[in-house]
């Protein structure tokens, strides 16, 4: 659903997404950004694009690194020990 409103530049929708997904408990991982981030910058609102980028970047500085998974839900196991 963000993604169409990211190809419409739906930039309300996509931050009322973002409202909503904070409201119900839900952290927006790196591509949910993105995407509000696009929706923000197709629809001619710059400073939203900006704005969305500082506060995710600022949350992404707090974060540890992890490694990347295509299943965010199932990190990815450790590599195995060698003998």
């Amino acid at each position: 659903m963000l993604h169409a409103l990211e190809r419409g530049g739906n930039w309300r929708g996509a931050l009322k997404i973002l409202k909503q997904m904070r409201a119900e408990g839900v952290a927006p991982d790196t591509i949910t950004f993105s995407t509000a981030i696009a929706a923000c910058a197709r629809g001619g609102a710059p400073g939203r694009a900006l704005s969305l980028y500082g506060t995710r970047r600022a949350a992404t500085l707090l974060l540890p690194p992890a490694p990347l998974s295509p299943f965010p839900s199932h990190p990815l196991p450790p590599p195995p020990q060698r003998p």
